[in-house]
């Protein structure tokens, strides 16, 4: 071999490796883009974040991390596009609010993972909706009905997208996990089936208690690990709002416990998620577990765990969950 052609060679193999990954990654997450001009653009985007995904995982595998990061529908997009497509909504704050009191002697147990007794329906996907806080009260109310009325029912996002914008929220464009409780609370909620999703807003189609499955009043739990830890183990599923922040954009496994880079901050918060249990790692790394509604192509099949003692990304600042 003429080994002058070796670095062509070698280069012309990494073109054609790099663009098979990039058509792979179009056709697995159903990338089209308007011209070519965009596909480079996001081309570019994708490139840079594969490097940091790769450097990242090589600390991961030094011990540096306790988290790793793959490819997911998200890499062809910045840092900055990704923070915009999050739900900018924020804890809200009421007037003479009420924060149930954690019973004295409570004693949590180790670890707590709802999905093992069925509390936990199938991952979701909101798309292009800031949906999350729909997603996590309906995951919320599912639970119940699963631990309180045996029954297995998909409640419907859409309804809560539709109409607690007469509460206060915004549809598609932002919205608050304590607004949607509150219609949910003088009006139930009806099932997917009956009112699907469509991850758009929408005028409001609920008729006189057609199809309601069920009622539910909110309880809200004061800013304490010990108060979640509480409701998560007695209660059942629990909506927070967290910092969905730059990192959790790769992230695919592992607990992500940076405090420094995700901090406790409500100015911060941006997404509602649904708690669905905690535990220890193997390592001793304490976690919060949740579920997630960006599909199951991302994190551990659309579930993620955060550090826990302390907590991060703000998992403690806005609990509320169910009562019937």
């Amino acid at each position: 071999m003429n080994f002058f052609l070796l670095p062509v060679l070698l280069t012309v193999v990494n073109a054609l490796s790099d663009h098979k990954d990039w058509m792979s990654f179009k056709k697995t997450y159903n990338k089209i883009y308007k011209n070519i001009d965009e596909e480079q653009h996001r081309l570019k985007i994708y490139k840079n974040n594969v490097k940091t995904i790769s450097e990242h995982n090589v600390k991961y595998k030094q011990g540096e991390y306790p988290y790793y990061m793959g490819i997911n529908k998200f890499t062809d997009m910045t840092e900055e596009e990704f923070v915009l497509w999050v739900s900018k909504a924020t804890p809200k704050k009421l007037q003479n609010e009420v924060f149930k009191e954690v019973p004295e002697h409570f004693k949590a147990p180790e670890s707590v993972d709802w999905r093992k007794l069925g509390a936990v329906l199938r991952v979701k996907d909101q798309g292009d909706c800031s949906a999350g806080y729909a997603f996590a009260v309906a995951g919320a109310i599912e639970g119940q009905l699963v631990i309180k009325k045996n029954k297995t029912i998909e409640v419907s996002e859409q309804e809560i997208l539709d109409c607690s914008t007469e509460n206060g929220n915004g549809g598609c464009i932002a919205g608050y996990n304590i607004l949607a409780w509150d219609y949910i609370e003088y009006n139930g909620i009806r099932s997917d089936s009956t009112y699907p999703y469509e991850g758009k807003t929408g005028e409001c189609r609920v008729y006189a208690n057609e199809s309601l499955v069920e009622h539910f009043e909110r309880g809200r739990l004061a800013e304490s690990e010990d108060a979640l830890m509480w409701a998560v183990s007695a209660v059942g599923p629990v909506t927070v709002t967290i910092y969905a922040n730059p990192l959790l954009q790769h992230y695919a496994g592992g607990v992500y416990n940076d405090v420094d880079r995700c901090p406790n901050d409500d100015r911060l918060i941006n997404h509602g998620v649904l708690v669905i249990g905690y535990g220890t790692e193997t390592d001793g790394q304490d976690y919060w577990l949740f579920k997630n509604s960006w599909g199951n192509q991302w994190g551990e099949n659309g579930f993620f765990k955060l550090g826990k003692n302390p907590s991060v990304c703000g998992v403690v600042l806005d609990i509320t969950y169910p009562e019937d």
